[in-house]
């Protein structure tokens, strides 16, 4: 009962009688609230990029049908280089109808309705997102499966001059991109708290079918497995690692195109900075070459495009060092590796990127602080740097929650 969000309350009164093999059971529930109002943001800080989030959302459930919730989520975000000339602003609105006990207990349907708008590196696209979905329990309820339909179309526009129109053609950039795919999803989760585990596991994969069967215009298969571990150390140290991946077969959306780097992902890269690059001469405003004035030279550019597999893999040692004036104190220990690469390249798992680090952290108010510096340690030629990076091969990130 109170699992299914709709009482603010469940108590359970047994009348234990003597003599009797059946006891009288009483349960007094109290209803919660049918309006919510959410609404949330935040700051965060990385090598080369400053970010501002906003989030907010409503949930409404009719008197008539309590079963039903309307709900609507909001989302805009804004990064932006330490230079203040490149904004990355993104967008999202999306509205919810969501059904519990849908013909079945403990099933979940909704179908959804929204718009996007976001700027990546290389381009900046808009269009609609729609969905429709159920999920349920499988058999145990630490075991979740669900199946949906997802479609989305977006218009591309303000493509990084370094793409020549070949590069558009070759990645999907030239013409709007109508993407229609079935997803399944299982997921095992073993953990003993989601938000912050010390001992368990979870264990999830993904498997994505895009097609015209499905109304898209790009026939391909997805595949991503996540495992993670943990394991409690003392009363309040543990050992957590994790290994997830992801690959395409077939065509590969632009918008789908997989990268690496961040604060939650390989803290030895800013975040995307991971990926495939289409590598080139910088341009000028009026689409012209642009020249260094000292040497006359060219001016080499780069700009990140994603790749169709990848790799991310770690391990974390989290220490509490102690409590002062009822904020809990304590460091992080890790280990981060990967890679992302396109099909034809192939995952080299002998010469993946990694990086080591060390972090801090604070609860305060029921979250985690944290700050993490982490260092590359391989693979670390010209070709192989972060050009916006003031610090070479060291990255300092600034997160909340757990990396994982």
């Amino acid at each position: 009962l109170y699992d299914l969000g709709r009482f603010g309350q469940v108590r359970v009164f047994p009348e234990r009688a003597q003599g009797t093999d059946i006891v009288p059971v009483t349960i007094t529930v109290s209803v919660a609230g049918r309006h919510e109002l959410k609404g949330g943001g935040g700051l965060g800080y990385e090598p080369a990029t400053y970010e501002a989030r906003l989030r907010g959302g409503f949930t409404y459930i009719p008197q008539e049908y309590p079963l039903l919730s309307l709900n609507f989520d909001g989302r805009l975000a804004l990064s932006v280089g330490h230079d203040f000339v490149d904004y990355e602003p993104r967008t999202r609105l999306f509205f919810n109808v969501q059904r519990l006990e849908f013909f079945r207990p403990f099933v979940i349907g909704d179908v959804g309705a929204g718009l996007e708008y976001f700027t990546l590196e290389s381009y900046t696209a808009r269009g609609p997102i729609l969905r429709t979905g159920v999920s349920a329990p499988l058999g145990k309820r630490w075991l979740t499966g669900q199946a949906a339909w997802n479609f989305t179309y977006f218009e591309f526009f303000d493509i990084d001059p370094l793409i020549t129109r070949r590069d558009q053609a070759r990645f999907g950039l030239r013409d709007n991109e109508r993407n229609g795919r079935f997803e399944q999803s299982i997921a095992a989760d073993l953990r003993d708290k989601p938000l912050e585990p010390r001992k368990g596991a979870y264990l999830g994969l993904r498997v994505i079918e895009g097609g015209s069967f499905a109304g898209g215009a790009f026939t391909y298969l997805e595949i991503q497995p996540d495992l993670r571990g943990y394991l409690p150390i003392g009363k309040l140290s543990s050992f957590a690692f994790r290994v997830r991946g992801g690959a395409f077969l077939g065509d590969v959306p632009v918008t789908q195109r997989y990268f690496s780097g961040g604060a939650q992902n390989h803290r030895g890269f800013s975040s995307r900075v991971l990926a495939p690059v289409i590598a080139g001469t910088a341009k000028n405003e009026d689409g012209t070459d642009k020249i260094n004035p000292m040497t006359g030279e060219l001016v080499a550019d780069e700009t990140p495009i994603g790749g169709e597999v990848f790799l991310e893999t770690g391990a974390e040692l989290r220490i509490p060092l102690g409590e002062l004036s009822g904020l809990m104190f304590g460091t992080t220990l890790f280990l981060d590796g990967g890679d992302v690469v396109q099909q034809n390249q192939g995952l080299d798992l002998l010469n993946l990127h990694w990086a080591a680090g060390v972090g801090l952290f604070v609860k305060f108010g029921g979250f985690k602080i944290r700050i993490d510096v982490g260092r590359r340690l391989n693979r670390l030629g010209a070709s192989e740097l972060d050009p916006r990076n003031v610090l070479p091969n060291t990255n300092l990130f600034l997160g909340v929650g757990e990396t994982y």
